[in-house]
């Protein structure tokens, strides 16, 4: 799983089918906070739709939500829009948690990305949303 400027076409992770419709919004939702396709609305206009769709939704939702920003940051070729992506990630962490069986999965990622990664913003962005993760 890696950047992608297309909109999925099905969930990325394994959800019921009455879920499939709510999964490709939150995804819908990211890309245009991202501005990896157009829109119109401010940005935050976006997050505000994504978290209503996704705050009191089931464990499932939450942890494809958190799935599908994880594939928008990975590779993305445009680092502003990496950054954008990051921040959706830590508004994401500071709203609700992943499933115990993702969240493990998430800090591991982190800990890489802190570990490894040579951008000092991408870094600052890890280490705050493992932070606010662990809390």
């Amino acid at each position: 799983m890696k950047y992608s400027p297309e909109l999925i076409s099905s969930p990325l992770t394994k959800l019921p089918s009455e879920l499939e419709a709510v999964s490709l919004k939150l995804y819908e939702e990211l890309m245009y906070y991202m501005f990896d396709i157009k829109s119109k609305a401010n940005p935050i206009d976006h997050v505000k739709k994504h978290l209503r769709l996704g705050l009191n939704a089931t464990e499932d939702i939450k942890d494809e939500a958190y799935v599908q920003v994880l594939k928008q940051i990975k590779e993305h070729n445009d680092s502003n829009k990496a950054i954008r992506g990051w921040n959706f990630f830590a508004i994401l962490a500071s709203t609700y948690s992943p499933s115990s069986d993702l969240f493990y999965a998430i800090l591991n990622y982190l800990m890489f990305e802190i570990k490894n990664n040579l951008d000092t913003n991408i870094v600052k962005r890890a280490n705050y949303i493992f932070a606010r993760l662990v809390r």
